[in-house]
């Protein structure tokens, strides 16, 4: 598992360094602010561009205008889709906002003068608009409208609403020019430089960490007599991984030197080896992640360096944060349902109370029950997570429809089994311990679960089935069993007296103080059954506790050969006559 691990931090490590190199590259290039291709340069055909993050306020839809990643002001569009030209099927908020940020990102990678540039308030066609204007050119930039009054929290008029708003685009535009100019992009390069060799040392410096406690482990398995000699204990196997240190130790436990020593070793003599390996285990895993961890937040920072990656880092930033959250929420919410549902099976197992006894299979079915539980809850937990956090980064609706459909595809006979192991558990066709026969097999059902049934055959054989491939199976121990026997007398035996001998053995065992219990009812005798080539077949019927029908009638035989030696009573076996021809006598 552990190697898995790493060679994942490996990839993610690769990934992430390669990202910064690509987006970073150009940088370095003087004048770079004019020639670096706008990551985020977008077209004119708004209905391109990647979906925004907005809320919903009654009819409004509610979105953020940002520069570089930083939010400006909110605008708003009504909610229903616009049907007109290339905006079909395209909310007015997406079409708004990426219409305002593409304008926005073309007069920052347009290398502007600062000096001259005039953002003003004008009216076009009774509506307000921005204006933004250069030394030889004009751009409209957006207009100011009802619905972006109504979402503003100070209710000013709407021509202070624009001048606000005028404002807050001067200032991001005279900022997002002098991010882009190639002193401060190298000032940034060279923070991005030392920040890298931070992250690079003390990833190093995590690495071998984890090689020495890697060490360490197998040191303990080498070093563990007590797991290859049985008759060791546990302190015996303490103290020779102390005896085997060449250095002197201390007694005093809190001795500087001895905890020097302990961290230098990775020993910890006063623990038992099972505790030092969990240790180790624990740090192990700890340090991955702070590994992970530290790569992940030195590539956030490193983004947030540069305007032209500002907007992949703060997305970088926000998705930790949302898959932690996510996180917390459905670990919080499994917590109380299983709360629930556990104070749920103890009342539903109180109604056994008053049930016979042979009619209790609820408190049998809690662990079944419980143990399904956890599993289904364990595959809902995850499908709901990975579902809410691609709603939270808002995952395109389609991908995520297509993602489902495969993998509901490929799932098809996984689904079914599912479905066929919550059927077996609600209509209570058979649980852990009982005796069933499915697919001509027989076995006692040794555990069930969500996809399978395993069986374990007579033989010792263990058998697994998927609960989606039978449609009939036998249960031989459901509540109660019986012993159906057949008893073989001779044509010359009397009858009535034959059956008279059955039931007494039948009578005597059921008043017999070890069998009895055994025995739920007085055996019913069904008569002659059949008439065989050298045999007559008397049917007698014993109910019996669930899995008892075996031993009892193991037991039923011997007892009634018994009575049969003492009664006269033959039982016939298969004969064979002989003739020869042709021999002189």
């Amino acid at each position: 598992m552990l190697k898995k691990l790493q060679r994942l931090h490996f990839f993610l490590q690769l990934g992430i360094v390669s990202f910064l190199a690509v987006g970073l590259s150009h940088l370095w290039v003087p004048g770079a602010s004019a020639q670096l291709p706008n990551l985020w340069d977008l077209n004119s055909n708004s209905n391109q561009q990647p979906s925004i993050q907005y809320i919903k306020r009654g009819n409004i839809h509610i979105a953020d205008v940002r520069l570089d990643g930083v939010p400006l002001f909110k605008v708003a569009a009504a909610a229903e889709k616009d049907q007109v030209g290339d905006r079909r099927n395209i909310l007015p908020i997406e079409w708004r906002v990426n219409e305002i940020e593409t304008r926005l990102n073309k007069i920052v990678s347009s290398n502007f003068d600062p000096k001259a540039l005039q953002v003003t308030i004008s009216t076009l066609n009774n509506q307000t608009v921005i204006v933004v204007a250069g030394r030889e050119w004009e751009q409209s930039l957006m207009t100011v409208t009802e619905l972006d009054r109504q979402i503003d929290s100070t209710a000013n008029p709407l021509s202070d609403i624009a001048e606000m708003r005028a404002e807050a685009i001067e200032t991001a535009l005279l900022k997002a020019h002098g991010e882009r100019q190639p002193e401060y992009l190298q000032q940034q390069f060279s923070y991005f430089l030392v920040g890298l060799l931070g992250v690079v040392v003390s990833s190093l410096l995590m690495q071998q960490l984890q090689k020495r406690l890697k060490r360490h482990w197998r040191t303990l398995h080498q070093s563990a007599p007590g797991e290859s000699s049985p008759e060791m204990t546990e302190n015996d196997t303490d103290n020779a991984i102390a005896a085997s240190s060449t250095d002197t130790l201390p007694r005093n436990p809190l001795s500087r030197w001895r905890l020097l020593h302990c961290l230098r070793r990775w020993q910890w003599p006063q623990l038992s080896l099972s505790q030092q390996r969990n240790i180790n285990l624990i740090l192990r895993f700890c340090l991955w992640w702070s590994q992970l961890c530290l790569w992940l937040v030195g590539a956030i920072i490193a983004l947030l360096l540069f305007p032209q990656t500002r907007g992949a880092g703060v997305w970088l930033l926000l998705v930790p944060i949302k898959f932690v959250t996510i996180l917390l929420g459905l670990s919080i919410s499994k917590k109380m349902l299983d709360i629930l549902v556990v104070y749920g099976l103890g009342k539903w197992a109180e109604q056994d109370t008053s049930l016979p006894s042979i009619d209790r299979r609820i408190a049998l079915r809690l662990p079944v029950i419980t143990q399904l539980y956890q599993e289904v809850m364990h595959y809902v937990v995850i499908g709901a997570g990975i579902l809410l956090f691609l709603y939270s980064i808002q995952a395109p609706l389609t991908l995520v429809i297509t993602s489902l459909a495969v993998v509901g595809f490929g799932a098809q006979n996984l689904i079914k089994d599912w479905i066929g192991g919550l059927l077996i558990l609600w209509e209570d066709q058979y649980i852990q311990g009982d005796v069933v026969r499915i697919n001509n097999i027989a076995g006692v059902v040794e555990s069930l679960r969500l996809r399978t049934t395993q069986l374990r055959t007579l033989d010792g054989e263990l058998v697994t089935i998927a609960n989606g491939s039978f449609t009939t199976a036998i249960n031989l121990t459901h509540q109660w069993s019986q012993l159906n026997l057949g008893i073989d007398v001779a044509y010359a035996t009397d009858l009535d007296r034959a059956m008279t001998v059955i039931s007494e053995v039948a009578e005597k065992m059921r008043c017999d103080p070890v069998w009895g219990p055994l025995i739920l009812e007085p055996a019913t005798i069904l008569g002659v059954d059949a008439f065989g080539e050298s045999s007559i077949t008397i049917r007698l019927l014993i109910k019996t506790q669930p899995m008892k029908q075996w031993d009892v009638g193991r037991e039923y035989r011997h007892r009634l050969k018994q009575a049969f030696d003492l009664a006269e009573i033959t039982i016939p076996f298969p004969q064979r006559s002989i003739w020869v021809e042709g021999v002189p006598t």
